[in-house]
């Protein structure tokens, strides 16, 4: 996380079997047995959200964030907690206020590892639990009557606390995402029978390599809570930090990654009780979805993550919720409407040759990964979502270029949904256009604000996205 906790070790699995035919199969027959076995609750999306980016944060700032979370259908807020930051009080008391008045929920993730100074004992977690639990707007898990919602991000060492915590795990419906032990010494861990109700897996969220992302990881965690235990999928649209004051500096293979994880989402036999997106709010991860706020840059302060610059100023990512209604209807009930069709359009805003690429590599040993060129995994790609209604192409007019688009990488069963595809670039471009096409008229013409430069804030890459997005006419469509 930014607030300079390690991310978790993934399983060491082989992403290419994925692509044989047997391996095929064999995941196929294993998702099946899983939905199977599953007795099916109501399904909820949340979203992370950094609360240590809200020093600032009044009740209105607070209930605009909110607001937009409600739009994008975004059920809940896990607000990743870290001891010992001064104004955890003062902001989870805000986000409570704003959160009743909306009608939104709220629960909280303990953060263990990014701490200040320390960890969280279970004498201060207790407190905030009793607090807050009662709440109308404290996330409650329909199972069993109703429970209050708890994570973590890590913490293992620290399971037995939750005996302490919540005996006999009868309180608190508790979901731990101890995802560099691995799913079943999560399940094990605290001693016992353990001390998780379910478990959430960021480690699955980001493909590794050159790889795309896959269900491996989400079905090895599902198969080890097959008596209706639940999981918390992560889905993430991005990774790019380059904070050495952290230890971090890397990025993953991110391109394709926010289209192909919501198909894996919708279209697989296993569907997960939970989705995470991560985030709403880690600058620092260049994974937010919300909106950009320069209030919440702490982790670029001088003295914090000693980030060469800002890479999220300037790059905002709002067109990533674009798309969201549809997807997250999608998950839950099997179908959705969707009354505008829209493009959603992402790309870095310099040309990989460019710059020096700052240290920055694809990939890194800390998560028992190959170091490769960041080119190798972010090349220079220009990316589209689009949500139609039928099929249309594209005419992008780019770098004093037209390119003509009209076989997509993906396309949606029967025709209705999101169409994808990107393309390739080798020179620089000032702002620019991309037109949507049908039967020969423009349904959505989208001039571009943002162009790539042969230029990067001083000298270095930046590998986050700039996100853009635009809606064409009023439609009614079911998919």
């Amino acid at each position: 996380m930014s607030t300079g906790g390690g991310l978790p070790f993934p399983p060491l699995y082989s992403h290419s079997l994925e692509r044989t035919p047997f391996f095929s199969m064999l995941l196929h027959s294993l998702l099946f047995v899983v939905l199977g076995a599953c007795h099916v609750q109501a399904k909820a999306v949340f979203a992370s959200f950094m609360l240590v980016n809200s020093g600032s944060f009044d009740v209105a700032r607070w209930t605009a964030n909110i607001q937009l979370a409600q739009a994008a259908h975004i059920d809940a807020f896990c607000l990743n907690i870290a001891y010992g930051w001064p104004d955890n009080e003062k902001q989870i008391a805000l986000a409570f206020t704003a959160a009743s008045a909306a009608g939104f929920k709220l629960f909280f993730s303990f953060d263990y590892p990014g701490s200040v100074n320390s960890t969280w004992p279970p004498d201060s977690v207790r407190p905030l639990l009793e607090t807050y639990s009662k709440s109308p707007a404290y996330y409650q898990y329909d199972q069993y009557g109703g429970m209050p919602l708890v994570s973590t991000f890590e913490g293992s060492g620290h399971a037995a606390d939750w005996k302490i915590i919540n005996p006999n795990a009868s309180t608190y419906f508790f979901v731990p995402d101890y995802s560099s032990i691995g799913p079943g010494p999560a399940l094990a861990a605290g001693g016992g029978r353990g001390v998780a109700r379910g478990l959430a897996s960021r480690a699955a969220a980001w493909p590794t390599g050159t790889s795309n992302i896959t269900a491996i990881i989400d079905a090895s965690y599902k198969e080890l809570l097959l008596d209706d235990r639940p999981y918390m999928m992560p889905v993430s649209p991005w990774f790019f930090s380059n904070m050495p004051g952290f230890d971090r500096n890397w990025l993953w293979n991110s391109g394709d990654l926010w289209h192909q994880r919501w198909q894996v989402v919708v279209s697989l036999d296993f569907q997960p009780e939970f989705l995470q997106i991560i985030s709403w709010n880690d600058f620092g991860e260049s994974h937010y979805i919300g909106p950009l706020d320069e209030t919440q840059y702490d982790a670029f302060a001088p003295g914090r993550g000693d980030a060469p610059y800002n890479y999220a100023e300037d790059m905002p990512h709002d067109g990533w919720r674009e798309h969201l209604p549809y997807y997250i209807d999608l998950y839950k009930t099997g179908y959705a409407n969707f009354t505008r069709e829209s493009i959603v359009t992402w790309f870095r805003t310099s040309l990989g040759g460019a710059c020096a690429f700052g240290s920055t590599t694809g990939g890194t040993v800390r998560q028992s990964q190959y170091e490769n060129d960041p080119l190798l995994l972010m090349p220079d790609r220009l990316y589209f979502s689009v949500l139609l209604s039928s099929y249309a192409g594209l005419e992008v007019t780019y770098g004093g270029q037209n390119y003509s688009i009209k076989d997509w990488d993906q396309t949606p069963d029967g025709g209705v949904g999101v169409y994808h595809t990107s393309l390739a670039i080798t020179t620089t471009s000032g702002p620019w256009t991309v037109n949507v096409v049908r039967d020969g008229a423009v349904i959505i013409n989208y001039a571009v604000p943002q162009g790539v430069f042969d230029s990067c804030p001083k000298g270095i890459t930046n590998w986050n996205a700039w996100v853009g997005s635009k809606q064409g006419g009023s439609i009614g469509c079911l998919a």
